[in-house]
């Protein structure tokens, strides 16, 4: 058996799956961008077009990110980014052509396989390839006017179009993975687009070093409660919120150190969260436990976790082993803050059952077993999981600024600019949500 890995890596998920199959003696191969965290290193790839797609992608990058006074003319960063965008191509193809003929199972990441646009995928299935598609980390599936992710939302009415085209190709996106694909991994609340049975939780949210972590590290200081938060986009995490209750909080405690990261190299997260008492890692999540609060679970580092759907996750997943984490409502973060500070003893206890859930449920090995499961295709039927039917709720972005924009969009475009005219009770749901 041969695995192909890739092609985007997300917080480091897919560098340790492929590390985690060669322990099991599972051949892999790591075929994943670039990522400006660095997750992985050149040494991570053991092919010849693992590596070029590595390189292209760093060089593609850092050309368009260079500050030195050339590279600031906007016609030499538009030829350097085609440049090396043609060269991945180039090679996307020459790789697909090798693939074929190399391996038997494909893992794809974020919603991407080979080719831009999916391309590869009726080729791959045309020779009887098993393909699985992992589409749980959040905006690769989730409709875009739930989350708003990326968009400029000083620009109104660009937005709104910009809203609805983005909804229209995922929606087509999704389509063509779910025709394609032999096995699709999802989490419930972003699986608005998907008609066909998936599952999430019981494969679980891998990380970077879950078994290198059994060293101690400096924890509860009771002279200093360090706090940490690490946004990848401030505006998505809630950042500015998490500010404001930090400062009216620091009024009242003086003991309070805050440590904010904000894009900077993985080992610099790593590092502050092994110096933290506990972390805040967003406002407006789907999920009890991703990213980075996964990470300071392995260091027993307890995290916050705000979100509107807490109520509803609870009751859908009532039977299944829910990761422990300080969930609460965004507008609550101040008070959750400041009874993580005052309460020690249970800041000390989240953060040993969060490390224990992780290392029992989510460690490396553990995870790369399930998808082993999934490729001999021998796991139980309750990992499987009907989509989401009938129920509407925003992540990634406040509630308030959510529903102005989905009110806007559907005044302009419609309902059935939702995409969901196959759930009719999922769309009257979005429809009651701007209503209330």
């Amino acid at each position: 058996m041969k695995i192909f890995i890739g092609t985007e890596e997300i917080a480091g998920y897919y560098i340790t799956l492929h590390r985690a199959f060669n322990e099991l003696g599972i051949k892999s191969d790591y075929y994943c961008l670039y990522h400006i965290f660095e997750y992985s290193s050149i040494h991570d790839y053991n092919t010849i077009l693992g590596k070029l797609l590595y390189l292209i992608s760093k060089y593609r990058y850092l050309s368009t990110k260079n500050k030195k006074r050339i590279f600031k003319i906007l016609s030499i960063k538009r030829f350097s980014w085609f440049f090396f965008n043609s060269l991945l191509i180039i090679i996307r193809f020459i790789l697909l052509i090798s693939s074929i003929f190399k391996y038997n199972t494909f893992i794809f990441t974020f919603g991407e396989s080979i080719l831009p646009m999916n391309m590869d995928l009726p080729i791959l299935k045309l020779f009887k390839k098993k393909i699985i598609f992992n589409i749980f980390h959040g905006s690769e599936a989730r409709p875009i006017y739930i989350d708003l992710y990326g968009l400029d939302l000083k620009q109104k009415e660009k937005t709104l179009e910009t809203i609805y085209k983005q909804s229209k190709t995922k929606k087509r996106k999704i389509q063509i993975i779910e025709k394609y694909s032999d096995y699709i991994v999802c989490s419930f609340f972003i699986s608005h687009f998907l008609s066909k049975k998936y599952e999430f939780l019981y494969i679980g949210y891998i990380h970077p070093l879950i078994e290198e972590t059994n060293n101690e590290t400096k924890n509860n200081n009771e002279e200093k409660i360090v706090i940490l938060h690490a946004p990848s986009k401030p505006i998505h995490k809630g950042t500015e919120k998490i500010r404001e209750a930090i400062k009216k909080i620091k009024d009242k405690y003086s003991k309070i150190e805050y440590i904010e990261i904000i894009n900077k190299p993985h080992r610099e997260v790593l590092k502050a969260i092994k110096q933290c008492d506990f972390i805040i890692d967003q406002l407006y999540s789907d999920m009890p436990l991703v990213g980075l609060g996964v990470e300071g679970a392995l260091y027993a580092k307890p995290t916050i976790i705000g979100g509107y759907i807490w109520e509803n996750f609870q009751k859908i997943h009532e039977n299944k082993i829910i990761p422990p984490s300080f969930i609460c409502n965004p507008e609550d973060i101040e008070q959750s803050i400041e009874f993580m500070i005052n309460n020690q003893e249970f800041r000390i206890s989240l953060g040993k059952k969060a490390k224990e859930f992780v290392i029992t449920n989510w460690s490396p090995k553990t995870i790369a077993n399930k998808f082993l499961k999934i490729i001999n295709n021998d796991f139980p039927q309750e990992w499987y999981k009907e989509p989401i039917k009938d129920y509407a709720h925003f992540a990634a972005i406040d509630e308030k600024t959510g529903k102005e924009f989905l009110k806007a969009y559907i005044e302009k475009y419609g309902p059935e600019a939702l995409f969901l005219d196959n759930k009719p009770l999922l769309k009257k749901a979005f429809l009651k949500l701007i209503e209330n």
